[in-house]
């Protein structure tokens, strides 16, 4: 569970600044307090549970808790005379509502974030196999892209960059990178979350994420 939320840090972050209006080093601050205290010492993935929604949820669910917890400790202890507590009904005041916008910005880095696991995957699996050509097509003609909303090269100028006899035989080893980088994507989404209908409903979420990102 730790090695997963360090993957996906920067996501966790980005939550928190747009949901509480946190300074990054504020930001931080939580993040760590919220893998040692909640992560680590309470076993937080022990009371993880499918039928409960996406993995996402929960743990954006959790960390949002864990920081109000955090604040309403703060703020008692603010109001703490010398003589002791005074009573009060536990709320946090000034805590933020959620912004009014249309969709949390965590919502793309963590796309983006599995997105390029994937990608170090594929990029790898290729290395393995000696076929880097299979790699720099698939970088080209649809990852590259996709990230940086840039039109695609056409298939024969694919074909001329990376040494294939035509502009058919890119477009056919373009296919089959894909199929392999949707293979390298369920494996980065299956290390958090489990069955095979889970893992395509959460590809096609992500790949709507990202499709209306721009």
């Amino acid at each position: 569970m730790n090695e997963l939320l360090q993957k996906y840090q920067t996501p966790l972050l980005t939550h928190l600044r747009w949901r509480f209006g946190a300074a990054a080093e504020q930001a931080e601050d939580w993040f760590q307090s919220f893998v040692e205290k909640k992560v680590l010492e309470k076993h937080l993935l022990a009371s993880a549970r499918r039928e409960r929604g996406r993995f996402r949820t929960f743990l954006l669910n959790a960390l949002d808790n864990f920081v109000a917890d955090e604040l309403r400790r703060e703020h008692r202890a603010l109001r703490r005379p010398p003589g002791g507590f005074v009573p009060g009904d536990g709320r946090v005041e000034g805590l933020p509502a959620v912004p009014a916008t249309l969709a949390d910005p965590s919502d793309v880095a963590w796309a983006r974030a599995v997105l390029a696991q994937a990608m170090t995957r594929l990029r790898e699996y290729y290395a393995a196999k000696g076929r880097p050509e299979l790699w720099q097509v698939f970088h080209e003609g649809f990852a590259r892209p996709i990230l940086d909303e840039v039109e695609p090269p056409g298939m024969a100028e694919l074909a001329q960059r990376f040494g294939f006899p035509s502009a058919r035989h890119a477009s056919n080893r373009l296919l089959t990178a894909k199929q392999q980088f949707k293979r390298c994507m369920e494996l980065v989404v299956g290390e958090y979350m489990e069955g095979a209908q889970a893992i395509e409903a959460e590809l096609r979420d992500l790949m709507a994420i990202l499709a209306g990102s721009g």
